[in-house]
This record gives C-alpha cells, structure tokens and sequence, in this order.
C-alpha cells in the first residue's frame, strides 16, 4: 500500500547495518526526502502487512540465497540491489556454503566445509 516512508534496508533484521548508516547520511547531507530504516529497528517482531506498507527496499544481500529476499519479492516490493561487482567490493557476501570466488570473492576448498553427517543419504 506504500503507507510507510521509509525506505527499509534489509537483511530486514539488521539493527544498524553500517552502510544503511551511510544512506541516512548521504540523504541528510543531500538534504533528501529519503528515509532509510531496517523492519527491526521499525517493528522489532514484524509481519508481512507491514513490510508489504513500504514503498522500496534497498538489500544488501550477506548471501546468495536468502529466503528473507523470496518473501520481499513475493510480496511485490520494489527492490534495488547492488551489482555482484560492488557486492563483492564492499565485502558483503560472507557465505560459508558456497565456495565458488564469483559469489564468495576468495577461494576455499571443500576441506573448509563441515563433514556430511554420517546418517545422511545425500551425496
């Protein structure tokens, strides 16, 4: 419904994610309209209704997959994600199950991954 101002920042459970620090400075410096704020700081426990009442949500994604990024784009939001190549320069992707250096940004080794459990049936 777009009822909310604010711009959320997600991961939406982030208190104080310092770049989302950097845009309410660079809004206020710009003396812009832009209000920029996580749904914890907002709600602390949120629902969806509250989330689907925000305009636009800027991700700064800490992973490849995210089930928190399926459920903004299931509710219809509008979504302004950084480019792979800035992801991976301001460090962002930190993902312990994937160890391809495009979505990782250095290479590990299958070594550095946890052991499968033993009663497991996957390959």
């Amino acid at each position: 419904t777009q009822a909310r101002t604010e711009i959320l920042v997600g991961p939406l459970q982030t208190h104080n994610h310092p770049l989302m620090i950097d845009m309410k400075n660079a809004a206020t410096a710009l003396n812009s309209s832009f209000q920029f704020a996580s749904a914890k700081i907002l709600y602390g426990h949120y629902h969806l209704q509250q989330i689907a009442d925000h305009r636009a949500v800027v991700l700064l994604p800490y992973a490849v997959l995210s089930y928190g990024i399926t459920e903004l784009y299931a509710l219809g939001i509008p979504m302004f994600v950084p480019t792979i190549d800035f992801i991976v320069e301001l460090n962002l992707v930190i993902d312990r199950t994937l160890i391809d250096k495009f979505y990782c940004g250095r290479s590990l080794k299958f070594d550095d991954m946890p052991k499968q459990h033993t009663n497991s049936h996957h390959p």
